[in-house]
This record gives structure tokens, sequence and C-alpha cells, in this order.
């Protein structure tokens, strides 16, 4: 059953109840992401589960689980990126706490007491984000088109033959 994502989340009082929340979320809805979508169509479905872990500690556990459409920086056409994301977030007081958290752990500092799930998903989606979005396959433009270029390249004496006569004196 999928139930309207809140706003806000009293941290404490969730972790408390042990509240677990799941659903999607329009792709759209995003407006920091959505500037990166070559199309903003689709959605992430979601789950948040909050509890405490072995040592007590305060923790929301979320999965997350996206096609996000990006533009192929090699052929500039559109390319699913599967984003499929576990983590683990450990409330924390200070920056001072987040080295003393186990491994596996994401710090989530809280400012007052209240999360906001929304922000979450969205920090979660922007970090899986590749660097440089590009097809896997070789059958991707770019293959062929580099490959065509260094040969012309080698042909004329490299890419920066065109400028030795740059350095030869000219005389007028």
């Amino acid at each position: 059953m999928f139930v309207a994502l809140p706003d806000r989340v009293d941290f404490w009082r969730a972790v408390s109840g042990g509240a677990s929340f799941r659903g999607e979320l329009a792709l759209g809805e995003l407006p920091r992401l959505r500037t990166l979508l070559m199309e903003p169509h689709g959605v992430v479905r979601f789950g948040f589960d909050f509890g405490r872990d072995p040592d007590g500690r305060g923790v929301a556990r979320a999965t997350l689980e996206a096609v996000l459409r990006l533009q192929c920086q090699r052929c500039l056409e559109v390319m699913d990126y599967p984003v499929s994301a576990t983590l683990t977030m450990a409330a924390v007081a200070s920056l001072d706490e987040v080295d003393r958290l186990p491994e596996g752990y994401d710090p989530l500092l809280l400012d007052d007491r209240h999360v906001r799930p929304r922000d979450l998903i969205e920090d979660e989606l922007l970090l899986a984000l590749p660097l440089i979005p590009r097809h896997a396959s070789p059958d991707c433009l770019d293959a062929g088109l580099l490959g065509d270029a260094q040969i012309e390249g080698e042909a004329l004496g490299g890419p920066f033959a065109a400028l030795a006569d740059w350095r030869q004196p000219h005389s007028h």
C-alpha cells in the first residue's frame, strides 16, 4: 500500500514508534534532480524504516529504486540509468560524531528533531548520478567518431599537427 510521504518527520518520534513509509514519488517533483534529467518522467520507489540499531543508535534505513532518463554525453541521446540504493542513516548531533559511526552508516545531521524524507531521497539520487553519463554499449555513436578522429589525427601527424606552423618564424 502506498502512502503519502510526509513533508517532515519527527525523527525521534519515528524511531520510538518504529515508523515505516513506503511509496512512490514522481521524479518531476524533485526540483534539483529534475533540472539534470533529460526527461523528468517516472517515479522513485522508496521505503523508510525508523528504529534503533543493536547499539541503540537512532537510525533510518532507506531503499530507493528509480530509472533516471539522462543525456548520454557521447551520442547526446536519451539513456536509462537505473538506480538502486540501500542506506542506513544514523542521527548525529555534530560533525564530531561522524567519525565514530560504524562502517556502512551515513550521518544524518539533525538541525532540529525533524527530517525531510523527500530531501533525503533527492540527495541520494543526486549522489547516484554518474559524473559523465554515457551508454555502456559499443554501438554508442561516440565509439565510431572517436575512432575516425583518432585515425585522421594520426594521418595528419597527431592532434596538434596544425599548430606546428605557429612555432615557425614567419618572414614578411
